[in-house]
C-alpha cells in the first residue's frame, strides 16, 4: 500500500484528527497541531477549527479575520473535521472509539452538546434526509456507506476500488467528493450521493486528496502533495466542476504545506491549514489576488 500523509481526522475525515500529517504506518515527526481542519460558518463570519493547543484534540472557533480562539469543547476523545449547520447555530463533530463512531451537533456559541447519530464505522457527516456518510473498512480498504441517524438501514455507497477518504458532500447533498487511492496513485473524482455516475476531476499532477466544495457547487478546491526536487510540499488547487480550468493558489517556497481546504460562502475566499509559520495554523487566501492572512496563531 503507498505511503502517504494522511488526514488525521477527518475523512479528512477520514484518517484522522489533523488534516494529513499521520502517514498510514508509522507517523513522521510533524510540527504542533495549533490550528487544523477549517470550516467556515454559513455567513463567513466564523471559522470552527481543531487544535491540540491546550494539550488535547478540541474544537474552536475564531473570527474570519483572526482574534481570539474560543474554545467550545473539551474531551479527551479526538474530534473529526468540524462542519456547520445550514442556520451557523450548531458545528457537527465525529467522535469515534472501539470502531463505532457518534456525530455530536456543538451549539454555537455556548457550547452545548447533543448526539444526532451513532453508526458503526468511522468519522460520519451529514448526508441530509436524515440519513449520515460514513467510513468503513480498514485504512487501507476505506470505504464509504450510510445510514439512518439510529446506524440503521445501512447501504454500500462506493464501489469498493481502492481506498477512500476525505469525502466532502456538495452543497445540494446531490453529490460527494473523495479522494481516492488505488493503484498507487492519489486522484480526486465525485459521485451521486447513492455511489451512482462516478466522474474523476482531474487528474491533477501530484497525490490530488482532502477536496471542498464551493457554496455554489461549481468549483472544488483540493489539495495536491507534491515533491519537486524531493522536498515534500502541499499546495491547495482549484478546479471547475464543470470545464475542469483548474488554478494554483499561493505557490511561495517549496517545503512548506497547505492543506484540508474550506471555502467562504462568497467563493472568494478559501481557509486552509498551513506549516508556513513552523507549526500549523489556520490561514486563508484570496482567490482572484493571491492574498493571504494567517487566522491563528
Amino acid at each position: 500500500m503507498p505511503q502517504r500523509r494522511a488526514p488525521v481526522i477527518a475523512m479528512g475525515l477520514l484518517l484522522g484528527a489533523f488534516g494529513s500529517h499521520q502517514a498510514l504506518g508509522q507517523p513522521p515527526p510533524a510540527p504542533a497541531h495549533h490550528g487544523t481542519l477549517p470550516a467556515v460558518s454559513p455567513d463567513g463570519r466564523q471559522v470552527a477549527f481543531i487544535s491540540d493547543r491546550d494539550g488535547q484534540v478540541d474544537l474552536y472557533v475564531t473570527g474570519a479575520e483572526g482574534g481570539e480562539a474560543r474554545r467550545l469543547t473539551s474531551t479527551a476523545t479526538q474530534e473529526g473535521r468540524p462542519t456547520w449547520s445550514g442556520d451557523g447555530r450548531e458545528i457537527f463533530v465525529s467522535r469515534s472509539a472501539e470502531g463505532s463512531s457518534t456525530l455530536v451537533a456543538i451549539a454555537y456559541p455556548a457550547g452545548t452538546e447533543r448526539i444526532v447519530a451513532r453508526v458503526d464505522g468511522r468519522l460520519p457527516i451529514a448526508l441530509g434526509s436524515g440519513r449520515v456518510l460514513y467510513a468503513t473498512g480498514d485504512w487501507g480498504s476505506m470505504q464509504l456507506a450510510s445510514a439512518a441517524l439510529d446506524g440503521s438501514d445501512v447501504r454500500r455507497v462506493s464501489d469498493g476500488v481502492g481506498a477512500i477518504w476525505g469525502a466532502s458532500v456538495a452543497p445540494d447533498a446531490g453529490r460527494i467528493a473523495f479522494g481516492r487511492s488505488d493503484a498507487g496513485t492519489l486522484q480526486v473524482s465525485t459521485m451521486r450521493a447513492d455511489g451512482r455516475d462516478v466522474r474523476p476531476i482531474g487528474p491533477l499532477d501530484g497525490r490530488a486528496q482532502m477536496p471542498a466544495w464551493s457554496a455554489d457547487g461549481a468549483r472544488l478546491a483540493i489539495q495536491v502533495d507534491t515533491k519537486p526536487g524531493g522536498t515534500a510540499q502541499a499546495r491547495i488547487w482549484v478546479v471547475d466542476v464543470g470545464t475542469g480550468a483548474r488554478q494554483e493558489l499561493a505557490a511561495g517556497t517549496p517545503g512548506h504545506h497547505d492543506e484540508v481546504p474550506a471555502w467562504f460562502p462568497d467563493g472568494r475566499r478559501v481557509a486552509f491549514q498551513s506549516d508556513r509559520s513552523g507549526r500549523f495554523e489556520i490561514w486563508t487566501i484570496d482567490v482572484a489576488s493571491g492574498a493571504l492572512h494567517q487566522l491563528t496563531r
